[in-house]
């Protein structure tokens, strides 16, 4: 099973969901337990992007700081997108970031098509 994306009918919530189908055709929805922002619709360059390894957690933001992507458990480790708010600065995050266990991986870039990080 994999989360996908649903707007709900009053196009102001966003969120991801698991549908799954029993053996008695019955469908149920399992809205996923964090609130992500839709995905950009353009390829973002040069994402800054950190690894907390012993948790099997990833995070990246982007350099201008409108947008943050996150991968762990309760994602089911799928990419999900974050749209920031605050003033908080991107060089402010990624120090909050280290300071609970991630560590510097380097750069990646946002594939818009996919919606993955490559």
């Amino acid at each position: 099973m994999s989360a996908s994306e649903v707007k709900s009918p009053d196009a102001e919530s966003y969120f991801h969901a698991v549908l799954t189908c029993d053996e008695n055709e019955r469908y149920e929805l399992e809205v996923m337990p964090y609130r992500p922002a839709p995905y950009p619709e353009t390829d973002i360059s040069s994402l800054v992007y950190l690894k907390n390894k012993a948790e099997n957690k990833v995070w990246a933001i982007s350099q201008c700081g409108k947008y943050s992507f996150y991968s762990n458990e309760n994602t089911g480790h799928i990419l999900v997108c974050s749209a920031l708010t605050g003033n908080k600065s991107v060089h402010q995050r990624i120090i909050d970031k280290k300071s609970k266990g991630y560590e510097d991986e380097g750069f990646r870039d946002y594939d818009a098509r996919s919606k993955s990080l490559r």
